[in-house]
């Protein structure tokens, strides 16, 4: 996870299309959520039938007379609180808990009023102003702006879809560029045949699942989040507490998604890891398709491929069943908080309570408008937490990637510069090889206390068996590798201590394999 976050860090070079895609995601979550809150005034004209502007009259002539009757009922109760703590008066105080919180339950709910009418009188100038006094072109007019607002969050959306293509497109194309670069430093004996093969899978595969992924957190998980906590906001705002209600199942739920999201990201490294060993059975096949045939070996190949074919198809067919699981997890989670609020919300507006269970829900008894809202909101929150469920497979596979590109971008090579070069002169003395070892592996010696001095102007011909160890010799003199015992000189100046490019400015080098660039 660390590694993807690494690559996510190069986004941040290019600040300012990050800026524009933060701000088109937002706009299109601001625009999801008021869309969806444009049903309020629908519904309200369609369950009043009158005009909205009658509508809202009514709505802040009832909240008044709730306001006035709560100021009355608080005076008589602050009255009883004064008759019972006055200490010439013998009756029982009793009465006096009950009282102090009865009325710390009407000072709540006369505040719950009062909030509710300064927004009736804050929107009534413009409902009076822009809409029509007929109940049906109000309607009309509400769904142009509705749909004029579905309109320009489309428009935001094709433009956050694009900057964000661009950012993922512009990070894969760094790390590309610097997994390249890294990848020339190397020594030769990163680049044998099978490692090549590798290379080749980490460039392509690995690095096109990193760019998905990037594309998948800086699009839709940065944008559906905003979208779903747009709606929740709007949710609370109606009743925070009947939303907390309805969101006691999402734990549950996040702890499932993350148990899954783990196991994926195990079957995504192991899948990966057989991609790549197919790249290399299909380079080793192709490349040597001449021996191949030479032996007859065409059924021994095709068994050796069948085998991981069939061992890539069931890591395949593990991480078809675990995505598949993620979509019905966030879909049951959603229907459980759609019916917990169903259930709780329904029983509030029947019984025209504010309590539920003995606990307190909401400071004023919800309308009907108001319920069906929220559940509109809930609803809209619903769709982005669907759309993430489906992007869990696509981020756990650009961390398992992102583990192997940069387990390689991370590599040192084992050959060198120093630190502090020696200036190193054109060559005009001898080449001195003395008690030169080499082994490509610990145990397995090629190159035993070579002893050997070559003067100014003579020609060497090396002359051997296959795999004595003559083609090894000629690789430690231009520093493809370097000896793990003793010294090679040029002019008695050892070629660890110059720099690679003035050693090889004065080497001309002639290949076994012909090569054509």
């Amino acid at each position: 996870m660390n590694n993807f976050y690494r690559t996510l860090r190069l986004v941040f070079r290019y600040k300012w299309t990050l800026a524009a895609s933060t701000f088109t995601a937002i706009m299109v979550a601001l625009l999801w959520g008021f869309n969806i809150s444009g049903a309020y005034p629908v519904l309200a004209v369609i369950s009043s039938n009158e005009s909205l502007q009658n509508w809202l009259n009514n709505d802040i002539q009832k909240t008044q007379k709730n306001i006035d009757d709560l100021n009355t009922k608080i005076e008589a109760i602050q009255a009883d609180i004064k008759t019972q703590n006055d200490p010439q008066v013998t009756a029982s105080s009793t009465n006096l808990p009950r009282l102090q919180a009865e009325l710390s339950t009407d000072h709540s709910s006369l505040k719950a009023e009062q909030s509710h009418l300064k927004r009736c009188q804050f929107f009534q100038p413009y409902v009076e102003k822009y809409l029509p006094g007929d109940a049906y072109a109000a309607l009309f007019v509400i769904m142009m702006v509705i749909s004029a607002g579905y309109i320009l969050k489309n428009i935001f959306l094709v433009f956050d879809s694009v900057l964000v293509d661009r950012l993922s497109n512009l990070a894969t194309l760094d790390l590309r560029k610097k997994f390249y670069r890294r990848t020339l430093r190397m020594d030769l004996g990163s680049f044998s045949d099978a490692r090549v093969s590798e290379l080749m899978t980490r460039f392509t595969n690995d690095v096109n699942a990193i760019n998905n992924g990037v594309q998948t957190v800086i699009g839709k998980a940065v944008r559906e989040p905003l979208k779903m906590f747009a709606c929740l906001i709007f949710a609370a705002l109606i009743c925070w507490r009947l939303l907390v209600i309805s969101l006691l199942i999402a734990p549950l739920a996040g702890y499932l998604i993350r148990r899954l999201s783990k196991t994926l990201k195990r079957a995504n490294h192991k899948a990966l890891e057989e991609t790549s060993t197919l790249y290399n059975i299909l380079s080793e096949t192709f490349g040597g398709i001449k021996t191949v045939k030479a032996f007859t070996m065409e059924r021994h190949e095709r068994l050796r491929f069948h085998r991981n074919s069939k061992a890539f198809y069931r890591k395949s067919m593990r991480i078809s069943w675990l995505d598949a699981l993620i979509h019905p997890v966030t879909e049951l989670a959603g229907i459980a908080m759609i019916c917990l609020t169903i259930l709780a919300g329904t029983y509030l507006i029947i019984k025209n309570q504010t309590y539920l269970l003995g606990i307190k829900i909401c400071d004023r008894p919800l309308e009907f408008t108001d319920l069906a809202l929220f559940y509109a909101m809930l609803a809209g929150s619903i769709d982005p937490a669907r759309r993430l469920s489906d992007v869990f497979n696509g981020i756990q596979r650009a961390f398992a990637a992102s583990d192997r590109v940069y387990q390689l971008l991370d590599r040192e090579p084992s050959v060198r510069d120093p630190a502090k070069s020696r200036t190193m002169v054109r060559h005009h003395r001898h080449i001195v090889f003395e008690n030169v070892n080499f082994s490509y592996l610990p145990d397995q010696s090629v190159l035993n206390s070579i002893n050997l001095r070559i003067p100014y102007g003579e020609t060497l011909a090396i002359v051997g068996a296959n795999g004595s160890g003559k083609t090894t010799l000629a690789n430690l003199l231009p520093r493809f590798y370097d000896p793990t015992g003793g010294s090679i000189r040029v002019d008695d100046v050892d070629l660890r201590e110059v720099r690679m490019r003035d050693l090889r400015s004065q080497i001309g080098l002639v290949t076994q394999e012909p090569l054509l660039f």
